[in-house]
């Protein structure tokens, strides 16, 4: 029994049931002292050798969102910069508009025009478009 109470201290699962075995058994304490090995923590997981946050990850980081930064920084500029363009691209043709509706209003005038006079001499267009043809 003393063998497989010495295996168990050697796995680090030593539990105060297994001390009260060993009382009773007249053996007393163990003269071992059993510790928690880092992976046995349910609450840090800890992988061995590593530091929680090591100065140089700190710095990367850093490093990464001033990157990170800049490029939302270019990326700002470049838009506001395609905003400026479409603003102007978008008020020359509100210009261009207004002079295409002023034209049409003309032609839409002399169209008018041309229709009093053809009522006005009693002339069918649709004759007229066929004489020409023949």
């Amino acid at each position: 029994m003393l063998t497989e109470m010495i295996v168990i201290a050697s796995n680090f699962s030593c539990s105060r049931p297994l001390l009260a075995e060993m009382k009773k058994a007249g053996q007393g304490e163990p003269k071992t002292t059993v510790t928690k090995a880092l992976g046995d923590n349910p609450a840090r997981k800890i992988p061995p050798g590593k530091s929680l946050k090591a100065p140089s990850t700190r710095y990367a980081a850093q490093n990464e969102l001033r990157e990170h930064n800049q490029l939302l920084a270019s990326t700002n500029e470049a838009l506001q910069k395609r905003l400026h363009e479409m603003q102007s691209k978008c008020s020359t043709l509100e210009q261009e508009r207004s002079v295409l509706r002023g034209e049409n209003e003309d032609i839409l005038k002399r169209l008018r025009e041309c229709h009093v006079l053809l009522v006005a001499e009693n002339i069918d267009p649709g004759k007229i478009q066929s004489s020409l043809f023949y």
